[in-house]
């Protein structure tokens, strides 16, 4: 056994460790919610309350979703409560016309206090002041809010949660592989959002493109009902001409039967007739060959000859029907064509410039092509796409950053000048001259080379503009 006294610094770190633990309980204490003896109050102020049920101290006290507070005791006051709560320096005082609500925060039960602030004009409540019970608003449980419904829709909505608890009754392990399954999904919905917004321009394009055209047939609706019409009158003689048309179909199967022997026959004897014809052009003696072919196949001939009867027949008695067809079809057509004249422009801008759609479909195609192996070898499907972060990501900017190249009409080829310059011309450079609020991420910004104007249908512009195509 030692008897002398210990060295000074065996009891100094002791000492110390005691210290640090004590520092971090009390920090945790006071992370949790808890108060420390002797320290230093904020602003507080008692609000009554009818019902502070799951409201515990240490609760949050919130204003427009945001933290501004806790609850610091609850107590009793006859059949209703007190709560007494501290607001952080910076949201006190609170004013008379200030409103509050005890609200639930998740399915758990775990409550917090809602403050709406009140007029500036309305004096401050002073520190240990009290917030007038006019002010408060009940909580709203959800055996009230239903019985707001008449009976007929109670009976509805229990009917249909009944339906609900029968669909789902034993697919408990069913619905925990959806969600266990989702996590791909979900940890790939990112990529997909930034793919598509890395395609942005496109995107635009393809969407303004689809206004224009819905704008277009609905500045059409009366042309468009007209031509929904004539196609009804279409059927409609279609369907009064049933038995003609069941007639004329009926008979096309011997049709195409003989047609197919013939077809047959003629493609065993190509060879000859080739032949045959190469031969006549020297020698016109050597045509008897395939005249002697020709013979041979005679006999088919007249088969296909003899089934054409029928067929005429069938044909005769469904030209009527078709007489009736062609003018409502016309009709149809006369509708449509003014509807055509807005498609045009649409088309033509497709047609010069097909990067920018067979992009994006590519890009969507891409995202969505993604596949594993899975259990049991099964291939499941998921989707793919490649975050980009530049400078701009960041949001705030008032103005476009100097690093900004952005070109949301590329002329047509111009995606080529990524295989070409590394990069594509700019639409507008009149940004480089901004100030740079952050720098480039990666290699840098490339030149900033202005596109200029490009021809479309005869005009030359900075971007196209769509008009109706003429008569």
């Amino acid at each position: 056994m030692e008897t002398r006294t210990p060295p000074r610094i065996r009891l100094i770190i002791p000492t110390l460790f005691a210290i640090v633990c004590v520092a971090l309980l009390v920090g945790t204490y006071t992370i949790f919610g808890g108060t420390v003896p002797l320290a230093p109050q904020g602003y507080r102020i008692t609000v009554p309350l009818p019902d502070a049920a799951n409201l515990l101290p240490g609760s949050d006290v919130e204003m427009a979703g945001v933290a501004i507070g806790k609850v610091v005791s609850v107590s009793r006051v006859g059949n209703s409560a007190e709560t007494e709560i501290q607001l952080q320096t910076r949201f006190a005082p609170l004013h008379a016309g200030a409103t509050a609500i005890a609200r639930l925060k998740t399915l758990l039960g775990e409550a917090y206090l809602d403050l709406a602030p009140g007029p500036q004009s309305a004096p401050p409540i002073p520190d240990g002041g009290r917030l007038a019970a006019s002010q408060v608003t009940p909580e709203v449980q959800l055996d009230q809010f239903l019985s707001t419904f008449n009976s007929g829709t109670r009976a509805n909505l229990r009917g249909l949660f009944g339906g609900l608890a029968a669909a789902i009754a034993g697919q408990a392990g069913s619905l925990n592989d959806i969600v266990g399954n989702a996590a791909p999904l979900s940890a790939n919905f990112d990529s997909l959002i930034t793919a598509l917004d890395s395609n942005r321009s496109d995107l635009q394009r393809v969407i303004a493109s689809s206004g224009q055209v819905l704008q277009a047939v609905s500045a059409r609706e009366g042309t468009l009902r007209a031509a929904v019409l004539a196609g009804n009158d279409v059927l409609s003689a279609t369907a009064r001409r049933n038995a003609a048309l069941g007639a004329t179909m009926q008979a096309f199967p011997p049709f195409l039967r003989d047609l197919q022997s013939a077809s047959d026959v003629i493609t065993a004897d190509s060879p000859d007739l080739n032949a045959a014809v190469r031969a006549l052009v020297p020698v016109a003696s050597l045509a008897t060959p395939a005249l002697r072919a020709i013979d041979a196949a005679a006999p088919q001939f007249r088969g296909l000859f003899a089934a054409l009867p029928a067929t005429l027949t069938a044909g005769e008695r469904a030209l009527p029907s078709i007489q009736q067809i062609v003018p409502a079809a016309q009709a149809g057509f006369k509708q449509f064509y003014p509807v055509s004249r807005q498609l045009i422009p649409l088309l033509q801008l497709v047609a010069a410039n097909p990067e920018g759609p067979a992009a994006a479909f590519a890009n969507v195609a891409n995202v969505t092509n993604g596949t594993f192996v899975g259990p049991k070898g099964l291939v499941q499907y998921y989707a793919t796409g490649l975050p980009t972060v530049w400078n701009e990501t960041v949001g705030g900017w008032v103005k476009r950053l100097p690093t900004n190249r952005m070109n949301p009409y590329v002329q047509p080829g111009g995606l080529n000048d990524i295989a070409k310059l590394g990069y594509v011309k700019s639409f507008d450079c009149r940004n480089t001259t901004n100030p740079l609020l952050l720098p480039p991420t990666g290699t840098g910004a490339p030149p900033c080379v202005l596109q200029g104007p490009w021809t479309f249908n005869g005009k030359s512009a900075f971007y196209p503009r769509l008009t109706e195509a003429a008569p």
